[in-house]
C-alpha cells in the first residue's frame, strides 16, 4: 500500500523499515509474510539483501502438502529446485501449519483440488475456496510415524523453520469453531483441568479441544514426557540435531535422485555433508545413492535404529513412513 498501489514504489518503505530497525537493534529480523509467486520474491529481499531478513516460502510449503498427498517427492522437488536462492544474509522461513487456513494458492486448480479431497474430504473442513483448516495431526489421521516424517521433511529443508506450537506433540482443531479459529485452541499442557493452560475458574477465551482422540487427556505435553518414543521427544532430537549440522541453511544444497518416487533426498554441504531421506509412503524401500561422494555415510539422526547402510552404490533402507539424517563418516564430529 505504501505505493498506492505500484508496488515498486513501495519497496522503498521496506528499505526504511530495515535500515530504521537496524541502526537500533542490528540483531532484528524482518519476517515478510508475502504469498505470490516465487520468481517475485527477490523484490521483497532487495537486490542487495536490503528489504525483507526472511521471507515466508508459501510456494514450498504448498508443494510440500502436495508431496504428502501423493505420497510422493516430485512436487517438493520441483519446487526446490524451480525457486530463486535468496540473497545472501537471507533466508526462507518454511513452516508445516500456521495460524490461519492452509492456503493452496501456489497450487493449480487440479493441484489444489488432489490436496483438498486428500485432507480435507468434507467441506466443512474447508475455508475461503482455497484453503484448509485444520492441523497436521488430524489430517494425517493421527499417526505418528508420519507426522515424525512430515516434521523430518520439513527440518530437511534450506531455510528457518518454524514450529506452531502444538504440531510437536500432534494437537487436532475444533471443527466446530467458525473459520480459522478452528486450529486456534488452547495448548494443551497436561491432562488437569483447562488442560494446564490456565488456572481460571471461569470460561476460557476459547474452548478446549475435550473429546475425541485428539482431546486434551489424551494428547499432551506432561503425557510425551514420560514417553522416550513421543512425538514431542523425536522432535526434540530433530532441533537438537539440526542445530548441529552447519551444513543446512548456509551451505549449498541439491535434491538427490533416488530410485523410489517416494522418497525425498537432499544434500547439503558446507565444507561437510549431510545426505536427508524422508520416505512419504507406508511401504519399506531400499535406496541406492549412486553420487561417488556419498558413499562412506552413517546415520546421525533416524525413526529407528538401523544397520549402517552399506554397499557401492550406498544401499539405504527406509521403514515406512521413515527418515535418516547422514553424513560423512570421517565428518562426523567437524
Amino acid at each position: 500500500q505504501a505505493g498506492g498501489g505500484d508496488l515498486k514504489k513501495g519497496y522503498w518503505l521496506l528499505e526504511h523499515m530495515r535500515d530504521f530497525v537496524t541502526m537500533r537493534r542490528p540483531e532484528t529480523v524482518l519476517l515478510g509474510e508475502i504469498d505470490t509467486d516465487p520468481e517475485k520474491y527477490v523484490e521483497y529481499f532487495g537486490d542487495e539483501a536490503d528489504r525483507v531478513t526472511l521471507l515466508l516460502d508459501f510456494w514450498t510449503n504448498n508443494h510440500l502438502f502436495l508431496a504428502l498427498a501423493r505420497q510422493q517427492a516430485e512436487p517438493l522437488t520441483r519446487a526446490l529446485n524451480g525457486q530463486p536462492l535468496p540473497p545472501s544474509h537471507s533466508q526462507y522461513a518454511l513452516w508445516i501449519r500456521n495460524h490461519d487456513e492452509l492456503s493452496l494458492d501456489r497450487l493449480d486448480e487440479d493441484e489444489r483440488k488432489e490436496v483438498m479431497d486428500t485432507f480435507a474430504p468434507d467441506p466443512k473442513m474447508r475455508a475461503y475456496n482455497r484453503g484448509i483448516r485444520r492441523r497436521l495431526a488430524p489430517m494425517l489421521d493421527g499417526d505418528e510415524r508420519r507426522i515424525a516424517a512430515t516434521h523430518a521433511l520439513l527440518f530437511s529443508l534450506p531455510g528457518t523453520p518454524i514450529i506452531r506450537y502444538g504440531e510437536e506433540i500432534g494437537m487436532g482443531d475444533d471443527m466446530e469453531r467458525p473459520e480459522r479459529q478452528a486450529v486456534r485452541t488452547p495448548m494443551q499442557w497436561s491432562n488437569e483441568p483447562n488442560a494446564g493452560f490456565s488456572c481460571t475458574m471461569g470460561e476460557l477465551a476459547a474452548p478446549l479441544i475435550d473429546e475425541g482422540p485428539f482431546s486434551f487427556e489424551k494428547i499432551n505435553v506432561f503425557a510425551q514426557t514420560l514417553r522416550s518414543d513421543s512425538l514431542m521427544a523425536r522432535t526434540g532430537n530433530m532441533i537438537r540435531t539440526r542445530i548441529g549440522l552447519r551444513e543446512i541453511g548456509i551451505g549449498k544444497r541439491q535434491t538427490v535422485e533416488v530410485d523410489d518416487p517416494a522418497v525425498f533426498a537432499i544434500r547439503h554441504d558446507n565444507g561437510s555433508t549431510v545426505l536427508m531421506l524422508v520416505n512419504l509412503a507406508d511401504k519399506e524401500t531400499t535406496v541406492e545413492i549412486t553420487a561417488d561422494d556419498l558413499q562412506d555415510m552413517v546415520d546421525v539422526l533416524a525413526d529407528c535404529n538401523y544397520d549402517q547402510p552399506e554397499g557401492s552404490p550406498l544401499k539405504i533402507l527406509l521403514r515406512p513412513y521413515g527418515y535418516r539424517w547422514l553424513r560423512r563418516k570421517q565428518q562426523l564430529f567437524g
